[in-house]
């Protein structure tokens, strides 16, 4: 990659109730040019060029670096407020996935010998199911990891789309059971014996 020669950067600030000084101590010089020229004042900062210049765009380098932690705090927030409305989902999908296989298997007993629907097979589903939860919140990480090393130019149109594959694929996930349930009742699987 090529060294850049210049950069520059055009910041211009207007408002009713503009505050100059508070606006210039914190960029660290004078507006190049005072707003009765247009709207608002304008501060331009060169990496080369004048030392009043080359002061001002070290007092940019901290609102940007701020401005790039604010960036990584922002996806942090953005996908750790989305992981209650994940888990809730997983939840509902799982026990309404097991409402179902535990329908499925009484409605058509005969046709499924195999299955059986004890306090130990309830105990040992439940427990099977809470541990692909972890499984699955393990994977949710790829959410701000797939956010964080694509870069996308807009992303919250990104977090949008990769929360909402997520979501309804591990929604999707729990109903599996009771489909292969009803594979051997549609007669898409020979009905097998227990013995």
């Amino acid at each position: 990659m090529a060294a850049l020669d210049r950069t520059a950067a055009l910041l211009r600030i207007s408002g009713d109730d503009l505050d100059r000084g508070e606006i210039t101590r914190l960029l660290g010089h004078e507006p190049n040019w005072p707003g009765n020229q247009g709207p608002g004042d304008r501060w331009e900062i060169h990496r080369k060029g004048s030392e009043s210049q080359r002061q001002g765009c070290g007092a940019l380098a901290r609102p940007r670096a701020a401005l790039g932690s604010e960036m990584i705090e922002d996806r942090k927030h953005w996908w750790a407020s989305r992981r209650r409305r994940y888990n809730a989902g997983l939840l509902v999908a799982g026990a309404v996935s097991y409402i179902l296989y535990v329908a499925i298997a009484w409605t058509w007993s005969d046709q499924l010998p195999c299955v059986e629907i004890t306090a130990f097979t309830v105990v040992f589903q439940a427990v099977g199911f809470l541990l692909a939860m972890l499984v699955a919140n393990l994977l949710y990480q790829l959410g701000p990891f797939a956010e964080r090393l694509v870069g996308p130019k807009s992303p919250e149109k990104f977090r949008m789309s990769v929360f909402a594959l997520g979501f309804w694929f591990s929604v999707a996930l729990p109903f599996i059971v009771p489909a292969a349930a009803l594979l051997p009742i549609l007669g898409l699987l020979p009905v097998s014996s227990c013995d």
